[in-house]
C-alpha cells in the first residue's frame, strides 16, 4: 500500500461495517430458534437461579454468566447483548487485522477484514438468521473464538519469553475451556504446537529458555487451570461436586457419552451424510478457484512487468501510482473470470468455501516446513512463521465439525471464518510472492486475485439482502424489539394472551420457543429450555418428564416445529412421545394462534394449554 493505503483501508472497513450494520439493523435473531435461550438463561441467572442446578445447560458456564452480568449492569434487554456484541465484534476486527498483518501484509489483512464484516459479522445466508456476531445462536462460539484468537496473539507478542505472557495465554485458554469443546481443542492444539516448536528450537540451539527455565511452562498450566478451578469451586458451592464437575466440563459429557453427534442433522452438517455429493461439490469449487485465479496468474507469467528500482511517477488520469493500466486490466480480468465462471456453472455462492480444508492442509504443511527451516522462528519484517502455523492449525481444526460441507451459513459463520480469512491472505500475499519468485509479475497476479475475491464477495451480498428483506414485521417492545417474518403476528397474539394471565402463572414451550418465555417474562419451573432431539438425548426424556411431574408449569405452549432434519417426525410422534402424552393428559387447550401446531401441512402456530384443575396443587 502507498502512504494513503492504511487510511483508505481503515475507512473502507469502517464504511463496510456501518453499511452492513444499518442494512441488517434489527433483523438478527430468530423468533424461536436458538437465540431465545441466549436471552432467557441470563435473565434467569440475573434473578438468582443457578446454572446446571436450576437450569439445564450443556455448554460451559462462561457465556451465560457473562451475559447475566451484562443484564445486571445495563438492564435485561436484547439491545444490551446486541450493543456489547457490537463492541466485541469491533475489537475482534482489530484483533484479526493485527494477527493477519503479521502473516501477510496491509492489503491482504485489510481485505480479509472487509470479508469478515461483510460476509461473516452481520450477514445472513441461512433462513434461521442467528449466524451472525450480534445475535449468535450460541455465545459460547463467538466468545470462545475471540478468546482463542486473543490467546494466540498474546503468545506471539509476549508468550514466548515472559512468564506473565504464558500465564496470560493459559488464562485465556482456560476461559475458552468454559465455552465449547471444539473451540478449546483447536486453540489448545495451536498453542501447544507453538510451545513445542519454540522449546524444540531452544534445545537445538543450546540456549536456555528465556527469563527463567522453570517459569514458563508452569505459568502456562497455572493460567489454564485457574478459570476452570474457579468455575468448579463456584458451582460446587451451590450443588453437589459431581454435578458441578459436569457443568464445568460443559459439552464434553454430551460429546463423549451420548450419540448426539451421530444424529442426521450433525452428519449433514459435517457433510458425511451425503459424502459423495459433498466431495463433488468440493472438487467443483476447487476447479472454479483454480480457473478464476489461474487466469491472472497466467497473465502475470505471460506479460511480466519488470519492476524498476524506483516506482513510476504516476498513472494516466491522476490515479494513484499503484493503479496502472496493466493492473487495472488484470483486475478486471479477475472480476470477469469469477462472475462468468460462477454464472456459467450456476454455482451456489455460499458454497465457495468448500475447498478450505484442503487449503488449510497445504498451507499448514508449508508453514511447518518454513518454521522448521527458520531455526527459532525469528520474524523477518512482518513475517512470523510460528504465529502463521498456530493460526492455520486453529483454523483447520475448527473446520472438523463441517469438514465436507464448509459454507458461509450455519456453523460456518464462526467455524469457517478464520480459515476463510487466512485463505484471503494466502491469495493476496503468498500467491503473488510465489509468482514473483518464479519470474512472473507478482503485482499483476495480485491485482487479478483481488478482482476475483471482490467479485465473489459482491456476489454473496444480495443473498444476505434477500434474507434481511424478509424480516419486516416488528416483534417485542422497547429494548427487546426486533424484526422478524410473518410469524411475528402469531407471537404477538400469544404474548398478549399471556399478559392477561395471572402474573404467577409459569410457562413451558414445547418443543422449541423459549423466546416466548423471555418476551412474556414467564419462568419455566422445570428448568428445561429446549425439547428438541439433541436435548432429549443429552438430558433424557425420563428425567425431563420427572421434572415436569415435580414442577408442572401452569401453562404449556405447543409450537409448530418440523424436526425431520433430525431424522424424526414431529414432537410427540417421532420422539418425546411420553412427555407429549403426559402433557395431553394433564393440560387442556385454551387458545390457538395461527395454524394448529405439530401437524402435517400446517404453517406456524402456537397452541396455549392450561393445567387441568384436577392437577393443580391444593
Amino acid at each position: 500500500m502507498t502512504r494513503s493505503g492504511p487510511g483508505l483501508g481503515v475507512m473502507a472497513v469502517v464504511a463496510a461495517a456501518l453499511g452492513m450494520l444499518f442494512w441488517s439493523w434489527g433483523t438478527w435473531p430468530h423468533p424461536y430458534v436458538d437465540f431465545g435461550r441466549e436471552l432467557y438463561v441470563p435473565w434467569r441467572l440475573s434473578e438468582g437461579e443457578v446454572l446446571y442446578r436450576d437450569l439445564a445447560w450443556f455448554n460451559g458456564p462462561l457465556s451465560p454468566y457473562w451475559n447475566a452480568g451484562l443484564f445486571g449492569l445495563f438492564g435485561t434487554h436484547l439491545m444490551t447483548l446486541v450493543s456489547v456484541n457490537l463492541v466485541t465484534t469491533t475489537l475482534l476486527t482489530v484483533l484479526l487485522y493485527a494477527l493477519l498483518v503479521r502473516v501477510g501484509d496491509r492489503l491482504s489483512a485489510t481485505f480479509a477484514c472487509l470479508v469478515f464484516v461483510t460476509l461473516f459479522a452481520f450477514s445472513q445466508f441461512d433462513p434461521i438468521g442467528n449466524d451472525n456476531y450480534l445475535t449468535p445462536y450460541s455465545h459460547e462460539v463467538t466468545h470462545g473464538l475471540g478468546l482463542s484468537l486473543l490467546a494466540i496473539a498474546l503468545y506471539a507478542w509476549k508468550g514466548r519469553d515472559a512468564p506473565w505472557g504464558r500465564f496470560g495465554c493459559g488464562l485465556l485458554l482456560g476461559m475458552v475451556a468454559l465455552t465449547k469443546s471444539e473451540l478449546f481443542l483447536a486453540a489448545f492444539a495451536a498453542l501447544g504446537t507453538a510451545l513445542f516448536l519454540d522449546a524444540r528450537a531452544r534445545r537445538q540451539s543450546g540456549e536456555p529458555p528465556a527469563r527463567g527455565p522453570k517459569g514458563l511452562q508452569p505459568a502456562f498450566w497455572l493460567g489454564l487451570l485457574l478459570p476452570v478451578s474457579l468455575a468448579f469451586g463456584g458451582l460446587a458451592l451451590a450443588m453437589p461436586a459431581e454435578q458441578a464437575l459436569r457443568g464445568t466440563l460443559g459439552s464434553w459429557p454430551a460429546l463423549l457419552f451420548s450419540d448426539v453427534a451421530s444424529q442426521p442433522f450433525y452428519q449433514a452438517t459435517r457433510g458425511t451424510l451425503f459424502w459423495q455429493a459433498n466431495l463433488i461439490h468440493m472438487l467443483v469449487w476447487l476447479l472454479f478457484w483454480g480457473i478464476a485465479l489461474g487466469l491472472p496468474v497466467a497473465a502475470a507469467f505471460l506479460f511480466p512487468e519488470r519492476e524498476s528500482s524506483s516506482p513510476p511517477a504516476g498513472s494516466p488520469g491522476g490515479f494513484p501510482e499503484w493503479i496502472t493500466p496493466r493492473r487495472a486490466s488484470v483486475f478486471g480480468l479477475g472480476v470477469v473470470a469469477a462472475l462468468l465462471g460462477g454464472s456459467l456453472a450456476q454455482l451456489n455462492w455460499p458454497d465457495a468455501l468448500r475447498p478450505l480444508p484442503l487449503l488449510m492442509v497445504v498451507l499448514a504443511v508449508a508453514a511447518l516446513r518454513k518454521r522448521l527451516a527458520s531455526g527459532q522462528g525469528e520474524t523477518k519484517g512482518n513475517s512470523d512463521p510460528t504465529l502463521h502455523l498456530a493460526l492455520l492449525i486453529f483454523a483447520g481444526l475448527l473446520l472438523a465439525k463441517v469438514a465436507l460441507r464448509v459454507r458461509f451459513d450455519q456453523y460456518g459463520f464462526a467455524l469457517a471464518m478464520p480459515a476463510a480469512l487466512l485463505g484471503v491472505v494466502s491469495i493476496l500475499h503468498a500467491l503473488p510472492r510465489w509468482v514473483s519468485a518464479r519470474g512472473g509479475d507478482g503485482r499483476l497476479a495480485r491485482a487479478g486475485a483481488l478482482g476475483v475475491l471482490l467479485a465473489v464477495t459482491v456476489s454473496l451480498l444480495p443473498l444476505s439482502g434477500a434474507r434481511f428483506s424478509l424480516r419486516d414485521q416488528p416483534l417485542g417492545r422497547g429494548g427487546d424489539a426486533f424484526l422478524t417474518d410473518v410469524r411475528a403476528g402469531v407471537f404477538e397474539a400469544a404474548i398478549g394472551a399471556l399478559a392477561r394471565r395471572p402474573v404467577e402463572d409459569t410457562l413451558a414451550v414445547l418443543p422449541e420457543g423459549v423466546m416466548l418465555n423471555y418476551l412474556a417474562r414467564r419462568e419455566n419451573p422445570t428448568g428445561h429450555i429446549n425439547f428438541m432431539p439433541p436435548e432429549m438425548i443429552i438430558f433424557g426424556e425420563a428425567a425431563i418428564l420427572a421434572d415436569f411431574r415435580e414442577n408442572p408449569p401452569s401453562l404449556i405452549a405447543l409450537t409448530h416445529k418440523d424436526t425431520r432434519e433430525y431424522g424424526v417426525g414431529f414432537f410427540g410422534e417421532g420422539y418425546g412421545r411420553q412427555l407429549y402424552a403426559w402433557v395431553r393428559r394433564n393440560y387442556e387447550p385454551v387458545e390457538l394462534f395461527g395454524d394448529p401446531p405439530l401437524q402435517a401441512r400446517s404453517r406456524f402456530g402456537i397452541q396455549l394449554l392450561t393445567l387441568r384443575d384436577s392437577e393443580r396443587a391444593p
